[in-house]
């Protein structure tokens, strides 16, 4: 699948708090066609986009990894929001919130190539990246590497737990519980020697 139009206009900026890192984070309003839909649902944990022409040099020009999500679901349950607007939201996952600009921008989306199993056979499924993708070097995942990304996946998951206070406060409570008992069966070991 080839991605015909990769730039799109921003149509408007929005900013979320994401619990998980205590910071905030901006979101972006783009009214997308139906090869874009696709092709993000194709490269959904390997789309990236890069903002440009804002006012705001912090957001320009960077390389960033993002979701695109509708309106509908993101950041709250709308759907008469998005049944009036039409707008689908661009999630940037490593971006903090710099402000609003003056100039909404426009955003190019690229994506690498996939490889999707089909009855134990893969099959290489090729959307082509934007015109102006980085060097970055694209590669299929293998059966290695797809382990690889499910243990990643793990660790994530165990770090966004430890990130919410509550959590931390909760695994560091266990952490000195271990330790103390540890430290009594040590004792024990010592005192019978």
């Amino acid at each position: 699948m080839e991605l015909n139009q990769n730039e799109y206009s921003i149509e408007r900026w929005d900013v979320v708090y994401d619990e998980k890192t205590n910071t905030k984070k901006p979101i972006l309003y783009i009214l997308p066609d139906d090869l874009l839909i696709e092709f993000s649902k194709i490269n959904e944990n390997s789309l990236y986009v890069t903002i440009k022409e804002t006012n705001i040099d912090g957001y320009n020009d960077i390389r960033l990894k993002a979701k695109l999500v509708p309106s509908s679901l993101y950041p709250v349950n709308r759907p008469n929001f998005f049944e009036k607007t039409k707008y689908y939201v661009i999630v940037l996952e490593d971006k903090i919130w710099l402000g609003y600009p003056r100039k909404d921008g426009k955003v190019l989306f690229e994506g690498e190539n996939k490889v999707e199993l089909k009855n134990n056979e893969e099959v290489q499924i090729s959307p082509t990246p934007t015109s102006e993708s980085t060097s970055s070097p694209t590669s299929s995942p293998t059966s290695s590497s797809l382990l690889n990304n499910e243990k990643t996946s793990i660790l994530e998951g165990f770090n966004d737990y430890i990130k919410s206070s509550s959590n931390l406060n909760s695994f560091l409570m266990f952490l000195v519980f271990l330790l103390f008992l540890l430290l009594i069966i040590r004792c024990v070991l010592n005192i019978k020697k």
